[in-house]
């Protein structure tokens, strides 16, 4: 009988290891789709940079970063005109986490076509650059 005992026990600890384990799991992949939620489209380039992955890390991300209407599409059309106004990857990444980016995304809806939204972007796109130049990022290096 206390064989029985020590089997059902041992049986009953491979089971939590087991549920443990699949809860690491789960934690996991919800950490993993998280991460690629506030990745969306940016580029490696502008997503990697270190003052964005800092503010990343904080319990409440606002900016356009954390915009719920964001998609991949609209990062990289974001992205491509910051770029063309000629901002590098770390201004790109600041201005994103700003509340001026975040007022971007306010007249923006779910249907929004792809032209209409690129219009709204190239207005805010001098609005980065005179941010960038009040905060003294705009003529920083890389």
């Amino acid at each position: 009988m206390l064989h029985s005992i020590e089997a059902d026990e041992m049986e009953k600890k491979k089971k939590k290891k087991k549920e443990r384990e699949k809860m690491t799991e789960d934690k996991w992949r919800r950490k993993q789709l998280a991460k690629a939620r506030k990745k969306g489209g940016l580029s490696n380039a502008v997503y990697t940079q270190p003052r964005l992955q800092s503010y990343l890390k904080t319990d409440f991300i606002f900016g356009y970063v954390g915009n719920y209407h964001r998609t991949i599409e609209r990062d990289r059309i974001v992205e491509r005109q910051l770029r063309q106004a000629g901002l590098t990857d770390r201004q790109i990444a600041i201005w994103l986490t700003s509340t001026s980016a975040r007022h971007m995304m306010d007249g923006v809806y779910k249907g929004m076509k792809k032209q209409v939204f690129g219009r709204l972007i190239k207005q805010y796109t001098k609005l980065a650059k005179r941010d960038l130049r009040r905060w003294g990022e705009l003529n920083r290096g890389r």
